[in-house]
């Protein structure tokens, strides 16, 4: 279920940035944030410790855009 949740919120992510509709593009960073979120849940579920590397890091780069995007 996590998977699902992390790939809806990459699709809509990614059609977000796709579309540069201003002043919606920002929010993909939200939906990303959700994503990576629930795939970092999931790879702690199944002690994946490479998935675990990868969403961190991925959650730390959302949390960068989500700063400079609403800042």
């Amino acid at each position: 279920m996590l998977n699902w949740i992390g790939t809806v919120n990459f699709l809509v992510a990614g059609t977000l940035i796709a579309t540069n509709i201003e002043p919606y593009s920002k929010y993909a960073f939200i939906f990303f944030m959700l994503g990576h979120g629930s795939c970092l849940l999931n790879a702690f579920n199944k002690n994946i410790y490479s998935l675990k590397v990868r969403y961190i890091f991925f959650c730390i780069i959302d949390a960068v855009g989500i700063y400079n995007w609403f800042s």
